[in-house]
């Protein structure tokens, strides 16, 4: 009853508050020097990265679109430009700004507010899954449906086109257009905000943690005391299944060959997915279950081993050299036949060693040093051949100038 009454109030403040102010939008004047950056999985990812570089900029105020107070409370006291989403300095704030800079969605910053604005799509993954438009297994696959006019009325963050999209490669560009529905001059190539930490050192890294993530030092600190770091991060599943379950992966076996070893694991669950009952039940001295809203990048530089699946992680994650890649892929048929489809050829797109069960993966633990991994250089071709560029210099010389994107 609790989630019909919600649903309810959310299709009312749609049509009687969001539309007529959406409309009004269009005609506020907005100031070019001002942009609105937001997540809306908290102050992480490109959006992130994207805010920090473009505070370089000293004729261009960027604000920070604060989902919650204690993000708006911690930026504040770092003297950093933020406002809340829903505040009224907030919704002032993204009626009269020209550029909307977000990772997902309009959602991220105002839908509402959005009207005649610059809106650039940083997005948060090159990678192999279907995605938006192009979906068409699973339960998301609905909401993109062009020709369902009631997703299209209640759901327009899925319909509107962005001015500018972030993409890396010409077969990224291929893949983001078919799933936007957007042509090529929408694309921008440059490398991902949140991928330019892995060229930090190891001092510059710590600082940045003590700056925006202060409570995660002691983490990050404590890593070097041991002789190989894993790091498992799964994608979600969009039925919502608990992945330790329907895996049947032993922490407690996990965490018995890693503390034989000296070695430990850290374990970063995607923000959409329920942490598991079995993490809960244990209490593990060699796996460190880091919070699902944490910003993983700046530890990712201190990984030896990444185990995931179909995540786009696992690209970001080749970047860095002497890295190695263990894909548990336990569900891989029920998850492409039911949960999302794969927009590219799995094997011939990934280059680390692939396990299907719990017991390969233990196995995997035991030997990993004897382990022969395939080499990822064409792989990085493929996902990363055109990444070279700087994106916010991209988007500044795009809204002051008019400059296109050069592409090629």
């Amino acid at each position: 009853m609790k989630r019909y009454y919600k649903n309810f109030i959310r299709v009312i403040f749609i049509f009687f508050i969001g539309y007529p102010l959406f409309f009004l939008s269009h005609f506020v004047p907005r100031n070019k020097k001002s942009w609105v950056i937001g997540s809306s999985h908290g102050f992480r990812d490109n959006a992130k990265y994207f805010y920090i570089d473009s505070l370089k900029y000293k004729d261009i105020k960027c604000y920070w679109v604060a989902n919650d107070s204690e993000i708006f409370d911690f930026l504040k006291s770092k003297s950093l430009c933020v406002v809340r989403k829903n505040s009224f300095k907030g919704v002032f704030v993204c009626l009269t700004s020209k550029v909307y800079v977000y990772d997902y969605s309009l959602l991220d910053i105002n839908l509402w507010t959005s009207g005649r604005s610059v809106k650039i799509n940083l997005w948060h993954g090159v990678g192999i899954k279907k995605i938006q438009h192009a979906i068409k297994t699973g339960r998301s696959a609905k909401f993109f449906e062009k020709k369902n006019w009631i997703f299209r009325v209640l759901l327009p963050q899925n319909f509107i086109k962005p001015d500018l999209f972030l993409s890396t490669s010409e077969m990224m560009d291929n893949h983001f257009c078919d799933s936007f529905d957007i042509n090529k001059e929408r694309i921008m190539n440059a490398i991902y905000p949140r991928c330019s930490i892995f060229d930090k050192d190891e001092i510059s890294l710590k600082d940045h943690i003590k700056l925006f993530m202060p409570e995660h030092l002691s983490t990050f600190e404590q890593l070097g005391k041991y002789s190989k770091v894993y790091i498992y991060m799964p994608t979600w599943r969009d039925s919502g299944k608990d992945i330790f379950l329907e895996s049947g992966l032993d922490l407690n076996e996990v965490n018995s060959i890693l503390k034989a070893k000296g070695q430990i694991f850290l374990l970063k669950l995607h923000p959409n997915t329920v942490v598991s009952k079995a993490i809960h039940a244990g209490v593990f001295s060699n796996i460190i279950l880091l919070d699902k809203g944490v910003d993983i990048y700046p530890f990712l530089p201190k990984c030896d081993v990444l185990i995931t699946d179909y995540s786009s992680i696992y690209y970001d994650f080749i970047l860095m050299n002497n890295k190695k890649v263990i894909f548990f892929l336990y569900d891989f048929e029920f998850y492409k036949a039911h949960e999302r489809d794969l927009a590219f050829d799995f094997d011939e797109y990934t280059s680390g060693l692939k396990i299907y069960n719990s017991e390969q993966l233990l196995e995997a633990l035991k030997q990993e040093n004897n382990i022969i991994y395939r080499d990822s250089s064409e792989i990085k071709k493929y996902f990363w051949g055109k990444s070279k560029g700087n994106c916010s210099k991209i988007v500044r010389d795009y809204v002051f100038f008019n400059k296109k994107p050069n592409n090629n």
